[in-house]
């Protein structure tokens, strides 16, 4: 979580310094929502990081500064995560099955669809500090 952070810090600085309109967004996860046994640093740090987005997007408002931050969740896709996930051992993951569900359904979004969702999405308007959910658009 904190390579986001600094990230979007250097942004944000970089920002201030011109008049054009900034728009960060953050890439985040239903993890962030619910407890995944096995995944904790991954559910800690996507919560933290839309806390963070939130926050930010909060000042934000507050110094009426011309920059946008949101986080985005793109639901389950077919990525190199979700291979390395279908992977894994169940002694060492316990929802292995139902990742390999997910594949074997088709129920992950391809990357472009997401990336399209994504680009409408940031045609706006856009509430600063909100997380966004991919299901919100389908």
């Amino acid at each position: 979580m904190l390579a986001p952070m600094l990230m979007s810090e250097a942004i944000i600085k970089e920002a201030e310094k011109y008049s054009v309109h900034t728009i960060i967004v953050n890439i985040t996860s239903g993890a962030a929502n619910r407890p995944i046994p096995g995944w904790s640093f991954y559910c800690s740090t996507k919560a933290g990081l839309n806390m963070y987005t939130q926050t930010v997007g909060a000042e934000f408002i507050e110094a009426k500064a011309n920059m946008t931050t949101i986080a985005f969740s793109p639901g389950i896709m077919d990525t190199e995560m979700q291979t390395t996930i279908r992977q894994a051992e169940e002694e060492h993951f316990s929802s292995l099955e139902q990742f390999k569900d997910f594949h074997q359904k088709g129920m992950l979004r391809s990357t472009s669809f997401v990336a399209k969702t994504l680009y409408n999405l940031l045609k706006g308007p856009l509430d600063n500090g909100r997380v966004y959910d991919i299901k919100e658009f389908i």
